[in-house]
């Protein structure tokens, strides 16, 4: 009886053990998945020398350089994505967005009719400063990679394209609508918003103000 005590002893410690690790495990911050539906309003700004694949010049066919409030009008986004949460933090994603170009009315185009677009895939590292978990909001700041396609799409004839990419910061807030009882899933509010800071060639450059439902999971 004696010499199993020692052993008894030795399980003991082994379960002691095997639970504080366990416990530990339990402590480490919950990771959510995240899936995104957002649009948003528009607004172009900087200096443009090119819609598209067409080249802006004057009434002598000179190449001219005009601000975004002459060549584009406010227009609109539309997206979605999808995401994990991590360290209860730190939001990486990734999603796809169209956003329309809509061109200024005043501009000539030679009596014919053109659509334009941006198609997108987004890359997103966000911070998300409160726990989403234990607080009903939470403000977040981050920056986005934005790569795709300017298109130029004459009426009747092949649309052509441009390759560019941009860089932008995002700021906005989760507001939780919902939650369920064991804290593994929930629907937020998000206000969705992104300025391009830097893009490459003549690709279009918004301040986009949006909104979105994002749903939250543990997978």
């Amino acid at each position: 009886m004696h010499k199993g005590k020692p052993i008894l002893l030795l399980v003991a410690l082994a379960l002691v053990a095997v639970g504080s690790e366990a416990l530990a495990i339990s402590r480490v911050a919950r990771r959510l998945s995240m899936l995104q539906i957002h649009g948003g309003y528009a607004l172009p700004f900087g200096t443009y020398d090119q819609l598209g694949t067409l080249t802006i010049t004057d009434q002598n066919n000179r190449p001219i350089e005009l601000d975004a409030d002459d060549v584009f009008d406010p227009s609109f986004s539309l997206g979605v994505s999808y995401g994990q949460l991590r360290n209860n933090h730190m939001l990486v994603s990734m999603g796809f967005r169209y956003i329309r170009i809509d061109p200024d009315d005043a501009l000539d185009f030679g009596g014919y009719d053109y659509d334009f677009g941006q198609y997108d895939l987004d890359f997103h590292l966000d911070y998300m400063f409160l726990n989403l978990y234990t607080q009903r909001w939470s403000p977040y700041f981050g920056l986005g990679i934005n790569a795709g396609l300017t298109v130029t799409n004459p009426k009747g004839f092949d649309s052509e394209s441009e390759a560019a990419i941009a860089l932008s910061l995002n700021f906005g807030a989760d507001v939780k609508l919902w939650s369920d009882s064991k804290g593994r899933s929930m629907v937020t509010l998000a206000s969705v918003n992104s300025w391009n800071a830097v893009a490459s060639g003549d690709r279009p450059r918004y301040l986009q103000i949006g909104a979105g439902i994002r749903y939250w999971f543990r997978p």
